[in-house]
């Protein structure tokens, strides 16, 4: 059984937060939820990337906070394929929405 494409409502991409390091893109589900992910984070001496669950506050790229993690999603995930962000990101678009 193939898993279905998430389908973001807002794809952000943009060089890392902190000068000098890897890139950085941003992920906006209609469920509130979304994902920060890095390739200079848990993995990247290995080529991999590091997922955060993220959860929105408003309108805006930047306008979100690291989700805590719950029994259905654990807030920070390293050492992942591209793969494994696809699988990911299909689960935090499956979600309970949440509130802004």
């Amino acid at each position: 059984m193939t898993e279905r494409k998430f389908k973001p409502i807002k794809t952000w991409f943009r060089e890392s937060i902190y000068p000098g390091k890897g890139n950085h893109r941003v992920y906006r589900f209609p469920n509130g939820f979304g994902a920060s992910v890095i390739d200079d984070g848990y993995g990247a001496e290995d080529g991999l990337f590091e997922l955060a669950l993220v959860k929105f506050k408003g309108r805006g790229a930047l306008n979100y906070k690291l989700a805590e993690s719950s029994p259905d999603f654990e807030d920070v995930h390293g050492w992942l394929s591209e793969k494994d962000i696809q699988k990911l990101l299909n689960k935090i678009a499956k979600l309970k929405k949440v509130k802004p």
